[in-house]
């Protein structure tokens, strides 16, 4: 897992969080977005990073953080030709007992179950206050 800085004319660097391979593939990369919202939040608190929209050869998403416990990944489903968004997987936090509850069709491999949870912990990081 890697997270990358990019340049975007001189404004705010963008991130990008890359899940690759041992050959350095790019297997799954996700963007971090801000907060749908932004203009309402108060004024001395930067904006929140609350979803990651993911995308590989396979699969196109968005992974949202509910709060530091509950993230859950929707992908576009198509039925009767109307867009529409369906929950693919569900990590939520076990509370005191730790560990974490994985909610997942069986379609679902565990390794991808495992980089969409690397993918959470980048984002939950996102939003930690940083104290010098």
């Amino acid at each position: 897992m890697e997270r990358t800085e990019e340049s975007r004319d001189g404004q705010q660097p963008g991130r990008r969080y890359l899940l690759k391979d041992h050959k350095g593939h790019i297997l799954l990369e996700g963007t971090p977005r801000f907060s749908e919202n932004v203009l309402t939040q108060a004024f001395p608190h930067p904006p929140r990073t609350d979803c990651v929209q993911l995308s590989s050869p396979q699969l196109s998403g968005t992974l949202l953080m509910q709060n530091s416990q509950n993230f859950i990944l929707t992908v576009p489903d198509i039925p009767d030709g109307e867009a529409d968004r369906r929950t693919a997987l569900e990590l939520i936090h076990n509370g005191v007992n730790g560990g974490w509850n994985v909610n997942a069709g069986e379609a679902v491999s565990p390794v991808f179950v495992m980089a969409v949870f690397l993918f959470c912990r980048y984002l939950d990081k996102e939003n930690e206050f940083v104290s010098i």
